[in-house]
């Protein structure tokens, strides 16, 4: 969250028009860590940022558990189908948001399949992440 806070307060004094890909990751974490809502999603979604893909990806997951917080669960389904759409060429991102949201997925979407997913990509990339998927799994099981 730190390094995330750091990149983005560095880009303060670029142009509107410039476009970073650290905004949408930024977002989805403080969302995910309670420190950020509603009004930041939409002044990310409205920025320059805000429309590359990569952005939109994490948009979509800050929405799916901005709404499931809310108690729209449709509002969630909705985000996380969009999730699935924009994550498609970036396996990296598509993964992890799955482990994100089946950590956080309680009484909604496929908390189980999503962290399965998570944890068989992670298992030879990145270890600790499958393994959190793993402990994750222990807790919901």
């Amino acid at each position: 969250m730190a390094d995330f806070d750091r990149a983005t307060a560095a880009e303060v004094n670029r142009p509107p028009q410039y476009v970073s890909y650290a905004h949408g990751p930024h977002l989805s974490t403080a969302v995910l860590a309670g420190k950020a809502g509603w009004p930041e999603y939409e002044t990310v979604r409205l920025s320059a940022s805000g429309q590359a893909r990569w952005n939109q990806v994490f948009l979509a997951l800050a929405a799916a558990v901005l709404a499931a917080r809310d108690h729209d669960v449709e509002l969630a389904e909705r985000s996380v189908v969009e999730f699935h759409e924009r994550a498609e060429p970036f396996p990296l991102a598509y993964h992890l948001g799955l482990r994100l949201l089946g950590e956080v997925a309680v009484d909604w979407g496929e908390p189980v399949r999503w962290l399965r997913t998570a944890e068989a990509y992670f298992t030879t990339r990145a270890p600790l992440v499958a393994e959190a998927c793993r402990e994750l799994l222990n807790n919901k099981g």
